[in-house]
């Protein structure tokens, strides 16, 4: 069909088209010139102590804001190589604000400091960056939080209703039930619908999965109804859309018989991740022996694992400290099933009841903690820094449960517990630093008030009352051991004085040289902050000569000895 357009017409269509080129070139400039940004960035994997907070990505420059954690005191340093790698592509640095670029950087009392580097401009469209110092740290594989990927595949997905997380795919297997299953055979679209058949034990599921509709998909597996379930983008669950109303923890009595079992799946580790070894590690307090017992699981070649540990009551655990450090609360008798995807970051618990393990990765441990150093202020200054850390956790709490009103009530138990527990450790732990180990009988009624006689039940739940107790009981202990030295010494010297027992000048001076010899040692151990060096004092003090001849003189007049 042919039409004839008069010169009116003509003008008008062409008036028309300039209007839209110049629409479109102000849109295409605008997005030219704008930034992307990254608010939360979620983080594959890293051992270094930097800590990404936000990335920005410009049209001219990419900016990387971090925070570090790190003693007051120390320094820490930017090296002028560090660079962003992305797609083969490397991205060098240009500048730094916060701390100087290339120099040390001392950290100041707050122990923490924020920075922001400067690198040369990564793609807009960039979805997946490392940040690397060349022959140093890594972050690997950071992403936007709210990044959805095409398909289906190295996608978690979380039951709309309950908020617990449902299903995992992977080209390696589907999560599905606290276990890895074997993929039979898939017929998967280009937007993730498909039918999949998978394997576990003998046991075949299919698993067909609906077409994404307002961010939700129908998700059925085997005979079971459909679910309804949303993708999980940040790195762990979000906030759960019901309220949980269970009160306390299993308290079993502190057996010695009980135990609680692991699955896990530490999936597409780095080759950095597997020079820390091919075993998962997992740490817990012996609240008894006054030592950390560490339990280790062997991976296969894709990373996945089982073991199962002793647990003598709901314990707070460290689970692979040397790579990620997963602090949760486990109970005894359970299962759990533990996922790390160093790929995308994400770090989810599977099981019948692991909602307050996924509370503590969405919401992290409190931290109340600080450290008294010979020089760096007196105990009362110690006491008066740490009083104010608490009540900024107790304000943080307040602040979250405020925020995320369904947080549980276990969580907001534990968490109180650890931020208490934590500043009776921080503050015992002065001890050391003190001569003979002795604190102010004030500064320690602080703590027995405050902490020593509200102690979180079971006793077990938080590491920090284990050390707490230690130091507690050992700072009274050590007073009393003191007195007894001292009485024994001035028994030996008055006894001799009155002539109740006879000693030669020579055993005599025994016992004012092993009294000098203790008041030395003492002094050394006050001033050396190792354990195993103080420890290793000790012992060589008592294999002495001079030790075998005082303890030799106690053991002949001990009844004499003893009356006073």
């Amino acid at each position: 069909m042919s039409v004839n357009l008069d010169n009116s017409m003509m003008k008008h269509l062409k008036q028309k088209l300039i209007a839209l080129l110049c629409v479109t070139f102000a849109v295409v400039s605008a997005w030219a010139n704008d930034s992307v940004v990254w608010h939360h960035p979620v983080v594959g994997y890293t051992h270094s102590i930097v800590e990404v907070t936000k990335v920005v990505l410009h049209a001219d420059r990419t900016e990387v804001s971090c925070h570090v954690h790190y003693p007051s005191g120390y320094w820490i340093q930017i090296l002028r190589t560090t660079e962003l790698q992305t797609d083969g592509r490397n991205f060098p640095v240009r500048d730094a604000s916060g701390i100087p670029l290339g120099e040390r950087y001392t950290m100041p009392e707050s122990d923490e400091v924020d920075f922001t580097l400067t690198f040369d401009a990564v793609p807009l469209g960039t979805v997946k960056m490392n940040l690397v110092e060349p022959g140093g740290w890594t972050v690997y594989n950071i992403r936007p939080e709210d990044y959805r990927p095409e398909g289906i595949e190295d996608t978690y997905w979380r039951d709309v209703r309950t908020g617990d997380w449902f299903v995992g795919f992977s080209g390696d297997g589907v999560i599905y039930d606290g276990k890895v299953w074997s993929v039979v055979s898939r017929d998967e679209r280009k937007d993730g619908r498909g039918q999949w058949v998978i394997a576990y034990d003998g046991e075949q599921l299919a698993v067909e999965v609906g077409k994404e509709k307002r961010g939700t998909r129908r998700i059925t597996v085997g005979k079971e109804p459909s679910v309804e379930c949303s993708l999980i983008t940040g790195a762990a669950l979000p906030d759960y859309p019901v309220e949980d109303l269970r009160e306390g923890f299993k308290d079993n009595g502190y057996r010695a018989d009980d135990s609680v079992t692991f699955v896990g799946w530490m999936k597409d580790m780095p080759a950095e991740a597997w020079e820390k070894g091919r075993s998962v590690e997992i740490l817990r307090n012996n609240i008894f022996m006054d030592k950390q017992e560490s339990f280790v699981a062997a991976m296969d070649s894709t990373g996945r694992f089982s073991v199962r540990v002793p647990l003598v009551n709901t314990s707070e655990i460290y689970i692979d400290i040397g790579r990620k450090g997963i602090n949760t609360v486990v109970e005894p008798g359970e299962t759990y099933f533990l996922l790390h995807d160093f790929s995308t970051g994400h770090v989810l618990f599977m099981g019948e009841d692991v909602r307050l393990q996924n509370e503590l990765q969405t919401h992290p441990p409190l931290y109340v903690d600080g450290y008294l150093r010979k020089g760096q202020g007196t105990v009362d200054e110690f006491r008066i820094q740490m009083e104010e850390k608490y009540r900024h956790a107790v304000e943080e709490l307040s602040r979250r449960v405020e925020e995320h009103p369904n947080l549980s009530r276990r969580y907001r138990y534990y968490m109180e517990s650890f931020a208490l527990t934590g500043l009776g450790r921080s503050m015992m732990q002065a001890r050391f630093v003190v001569p003979d180990w002795q604190l102010p009988e004030d500064y320690v009624d602080f703590v027995r008030t405050k902490v020593w006689q509200r102690p979180s039940k079971p006793y077990t739940l938080c590491q920090n009352f284990g050390i707490l107790m230690r130091d507690y009981i050992g700072h009274f202990s050590e007073a009393k051991d003191k007195a007894r030295g001292n009485a024994v010494f001035n028994a030996f010297k008055r006894l001799r004085q009155q002539g109740e027992i006879s000693m030669t000048e020579e055993e005599a001076n025994t016992v004012e040289a092993y009294q000098l010899a203790v008041r030395e040692l003492q002094e050394k151990l006050n001033a050396e902050p190792s354990d195993s060096l103080r420890q290793r004092m000790v012992v060589e003090l008592g294999k002495s000569e001079l030790s075998q001849r005082f303890m030799s003189l106690v053991t002949r007049f001990e009844d004499v000895l003893n009356e006073p």
